[in-house]
């Protein structure tokens, strides 16, 4: 695969990204509470909810760029997995780290965030398909990638119905937890 096609993906993929994150945050609420908006954004203002911003617009590139080269590259999927869970690690770290230092978070700052977030993801995923990575044991590591990925979808659909009463679930706003303290329900 040509390294320059790769990284033009990519970069489709952030763009992708950086636009369709931003209106996932309104489709719950421009829907006037479809279940299927609720899996797709933010039921409510929790940093939990507020990842599904960055994995859904990641995973559908994602699906779209394997049916155009993904499925030549065997460490395609394992790429992709490790990208997100890099992107989803960083956000709700550096939203504690620096809400926690201030006393308060500051919402031009949890969109850079999220863009940073996103340009990790992309550019993290690059990195690791031209260094072919995961070219040797790319079988167990596409099972291993495709079970987690899997399994976030469950979770997103689980913990917005019922979420651990911890914080990263809560809503800051109200204090409520999941769809059933959601600002629309």
């Amino acid at each position: 695969m040509e390294q320059k096609r790769i990284r033009r993906w990519h970069l489709y993929g952030f763009l992708f990204t950086a636009l369709l994150g931003p209106l996932l945050h309104f489709i719950y609420a421009w829907s006037g509470g479809n279940a299927i908006a609720a899996l797709l954004g933010p039921v409510n203002e929790s940093v939990w909810e507020h990842l599904k911003l960055l994995f859904w617009p990641v995973l559908f590139f994602s699906t779209a760029e394997c049916f155009v080269y993904g499925k030549t590259l065997p460490g395609f999927l394992p790429a992709k997995a490790l990208s997100l869970i890099l992107g989803m690690l960083t956000i709700p770290t550096v939203f504690y780290l620096y809400s926690g230092i201030l006393g308060r978070s500051i919402t031009a700052v949890d969109i850079f965030l999220y863009y940073l977030a996103a340009a990790a993801v992309w550019l993290f995923s690059y990195r690791l398909l031209i260094s072919q990575q995961f070219e040797r044991n790319a079988g167990p590591a596409r099972l291993v990638s495709l079970g987690f990925l899997t399994l976030l979808m469950f979770c997103f659909a689980l913990f917005t119905l019922r979420p651990p009463e911890i914080g990263l679930f809560q809503d800051p706003v109200n204090g409520g937890y999941g769809i059933a303290q959601s600002r629309i329900s």
